[in-house]
């Protein structure tokens, strides 16, 4: 399936709130390039680890509740990652330790201790179907784990040869617009490369580049568009590529003249965000193919390392050092059936 067409009429007529909307504190978030902190489930809950702790809050509720039994004396959390359902939370730490939550109980279900799991720290966690999940580590690995058969890693992914500091899984089924047999996922590295894999074939990438001049922990697979991954580099590099994993190519190049920490695509329209560090701490809204930047987004004054957006797609929440949470409405809300559509729909259902 194809990204919804790009209509620029419709471009120049909407009007983007350049501020954020809401601002919460996030005292103790760590100030790490290679950590991805924050991450907003499908039942409207962000998680975010603040030095020694994780807090959850409801962006429906505003209910703040802090994750209990995880604070070790001098063992930062350093990643966490919802599951598709939202039921389940894994966070990982520093000394390579992986705890997995139970949302609706706010209990530990499943731990992991470096013996057995990541020699160091953990810095990101992503899954790939509702029980799978995969990690990537400063030494180098990727794992991936299965919460039906405990907490041993069912398989391991080695071809980096610096921290794994960017993961990313595609699009699967229909809705997403990819192949619900696609097993392909993206992760990049500290050495500057990007590669992707197929999880049934574990013992080397389908593809690696090595056009970006930076560590790269941006990463992101196109809902409309399957085999499309975006990914952007660090300090010395800046840019964002766009790649296809069908045919091995790079398509557009686009310089945005600072550090890209996230990019992320709209589920809703042909738009992508990027978020960015240094020097400008700003956040990119572009047009998608022809990436026109639509809106420049201020106000953290630090790099905006860690984002997720809502499970609507309308909006997005930013992390930075500067100890700030930041909303903002990026992209177009979800549309609605009109009314006559509406009433097709019940008269059908009447038959």
């Amino acid at each position: 399936m194809l990204c919804p067409p790009f209509d620029p009429r419709l471009q120049r007529n909407r009007l983007i709130d350049r501020h954020p909307y809401k601002i919460l504190d996030a005292p103790n978030i760590l100030d790490d390039f290679y950590l991805h902190l924050l991450d907003w489930s499908v039942r409207d809950v962000i998680a975010v680890a603040l030095g020694l702790e994780v807090y959850l809050w409801n962006a429906r509720t505003e209910h703040i509740s802090l994750l209990g039994g995880l604070v070790e004396t001098g063992v930062p959390v350093t990643a966490v990652g919802w599951s598709g359902d939202g039921d389940t939370l894994v966070v990982g730490k520093s000394q390579g330790k992986l705890a997995v939550w139970n949302y609706a109980t706010g209990q530990k279900t499943q731990e992991e201790d470096l013996s057995s799991a990541h020699q160091d720290r953990v810095g990101v966690v992503t899954f790939h179907q509702p029980h799978g999940y995969l990690t990537g580590c400063r030494d180098h690995i990727i794992r991936e784990f299965d919460l039906r058969v405990g907490p041993r890693a069912v398989r391991q992914y080695r071809a980096h040869e610096q921290e794994v500091c960017g993961l990313a899984v595609a699009a699967r089924g229909r809705s997403g617009g990819g192949d619900p047999h696609l097993p392909l996922f993206a992760s990049g590295g500290n050495e500057n490369c990007v590669m992707v894999w197929d999880q049934r074939q574990q013992r080397q990438p389908l593809w690696c580049w090595n056009d970006h001049k930076a560590a790269i922990r941006a990463l992101a697979w196109s809902p409309h568009e399957r085999h499309i991954l975006a990914s952007g580099g660090g300090t010395a590099d800046q840019t964002i590529r766009i790649r296809n994993a069908k045919t091995g190519t790079t398509g557009q190049v686009i310089e945005t003249g600072s550090q890209v920490c996230n990019v992320i695509w709209s589920h809703t329209s042909s738009e992508l965000v990027s978020a960015h560090g240094y020097s400008q701490h700003h956040i990119a809204l572009w047009s998608y193919p022809d990436f026109k930047k639509i809106a420049t987004l201020t106000g953290h004054r630090t790099r905006v390392l860690n984002s997720a957006l809502s499970p609507d797609g309308e909006n997005l929440v930013t992390a930075a050092a500067d100890e700030t949470l930041r909303f903002w409405k990026v992209f177009k809300p979800p549309s609605r059936p009109s009314a006559n559509v509406a009433l097709i729909h019940q008269l059908r259902a009447l038959r």
